[in-house]
């Protein structure tokens, strides 16, 4: 099989940008959001970060074995309950961007 053929490691980012006076509570829920996630199948790693200037901008990054394994994370009941609390803190939609190695 081409390594074409076979799923490619996909690396996430997710941004969040968390609304004034909510920051304690949504850090708490954006770590057990990666610790959860951490449990499933296809997860590589996973680091979280906010922004030197601006500690309201969370971004998370996280490694996949493949899209499929991601798209299945997200479409899981588990992740959503999660994100579901962690919405209503935010300033504007969490944005995601997929990237693959070339």
């Amino acid at each position: 099989m081409k390594k074409s053929e076979r799923e490619k490691m996909v690396q996430v980012e997710v941004d969040r940008w968390v609304a004034e006076g909510m920051l304690n509570e949504a850090h708490e829920l954006i770590r057990e959001l990666r610790i959860i996630a951490s449990g499933w199948p296809g997860f590589l790693s996973g680091s979280l970060f906010q922004r030197v200037d601006d500690h309201h901008h969370c971004s998370s990054v996280s490694r996949w074995q493949s899209k499929r394994d991601w798209d299945n994370w997200v479409a899981s009941e588990d992740r959503h309950r999660v994100a579901s609390k962690i919405s209503p803190m935010l300033d504007e939609p969490e944005t995601v961007v997929i990237f693959e190695p070339f």
